[in-house]
């Protein structure tokens, strides 16, 4: 069966809620007291309706897997080029999942951390103002200029990603048994 990138993720959305509705009913049927009479005597029972909800929760989850390997490696096999950097679809997954938040929060945090030191320095300035008080400059070891190219780059290498993969999701076809 061949599909979309795209379709496979809704399908597999899709998937996860049929596991989710038989799972409730297992939960619904599970037990009972022995004087009731049971509800699901007509479809064979509630002992060989659970069994055949768990087995078909056992099948969709085969599904998920099959479709999830089919992804990934689609994932590894195409690229894409954003800012003039390429990488595999998996590769950037990865980036966008374990490197851009964290190097998005580091650097608003240098620049935080800057900017605090930059006021703290105003207001001892201004306080200390005297004919003999003499009060430092303050020497940032990074070029500030840079470190706003820097986060302005991880914004847009981000911006242009979520598009990008979303055209690729839905132009990439998968091949899943």
């Amino acid at each position: 069966m061949e599909l979309t990138i795209t379709e496979a993720l809704s399908e597999i959305k899709l998937t996860r809620s049929k596991i989710e509705k038989k799972r409730e009913f297992v939960l619904e049927y599970l037990t009972r007291p022995s004087s009731r009479v049971d509800p699901l005597a007509n479809s064979g029972g509630a002992t060989q309706m659970i069994e055949q909800q768990l087995q078909s929760v056992s099948d969709l989850q085969e599904r998920v897997i099959a479709l999830r390997n089919a992804i990934n490696k689609a994932n590894n096999e195409n690229n894409i080029t954003v800012n003039n950097i390429t990488r595999t679809i998996a590769d950037w997954l990865t980036w966008k999942r374990d490197i851009w938040p964290y190097e998005t929060r580091f650097w608003s945090q240098v620049g935080s951390n800057i900017s605090n030191t930059r006021s703290s320095m105003d207001y001892d300035s201004a306080r200390y103002k005297t004919g003999v008080t003499v009060v430092d400059d303050l020497i940032v070891h990074i070029d500030e200029a840079e470190m706003m190219k820097k986060v302005e780059q991880l914004q847009d290498i981000e911006n242009r990603l979520d598009g990008l993969l979303s055209l690729r999701n839905a132009q990439i076809t998968i091949e899943v048994d």
